[in-house]
């Protein structure tokens, strides 16, 4: 992964890698600022990307709110900017758009749109198939237990079109 060896160079890898799946991973005891500076710190990064973190993904005037009392889509925010905080090479993303309003997903699929630039690869894991495509570089499908490749909005021969529905 990223040219190592996950049994060798496993704690260089925890640094470069973000990870957003169904559940936040924030702790609910800390505010969603302190969460922020735990996660930048953890990995490196300077503290000023946690506070960037927080304004870009619209959190500031709930910076002092601690997680747990956040709502869900707060908290779901939050997830997503804890991950880009830490300013990953790769970014794995499980269901992203999931519990986010229009504004969320919008800034989402900006993050994700802008990804090759920032020299950051993004796999995403998702139902939302028109939404995932219109986003994506390829397409991996997973058919029967066997993972199939596909390019973006193009119907594969490999690929059933029951498998596509």
């Amino acid at each position: 992964v990223l040219g190592h060896d996950l049994t060798v160079d496993r704690r260089v890898l925890r640094r470069e890698i973000s990870l957003v799946g169904h559940q936040s991973c924030c702790y609910g005891d800390l505010t969603a600022v302190e969460n922020l500076h735990f996660a930048v710190r953890a990995a490196g990064r300077p503290i000023a990307s946690a506070d960037a973190a927080l304004e870009r993904f619209g959190l500031t005037r709930v910076a002092k709110v601690v997680h747990r009392r956040l709502s869900a889509g707060q908290q779901r925010r939050l997830a997503l900017a804890v991950a880009i905080a830490r300013d990953p090479r790769l970014l794995l993303l499980d269901e992203p758009h999931a519990g986010l309003d229009t504004a969320g997903r919008r800034l989402l699929d900006d993050i994700v749109a802008g990804a090759p630039g920032e020299r950051r690869t993004v796999v995403i894991a998702s139902h939302e198939l028109t939404r995932a495509r219109a986003l994506a570089h390829r397409e991996v499908r997973i058919v029967a237990g066997r993972a199939m490749a596909v390019s973006p909005n193009a119907v594969s021969p490999q690929l059933p079109r029951e498998a596509l529905a």
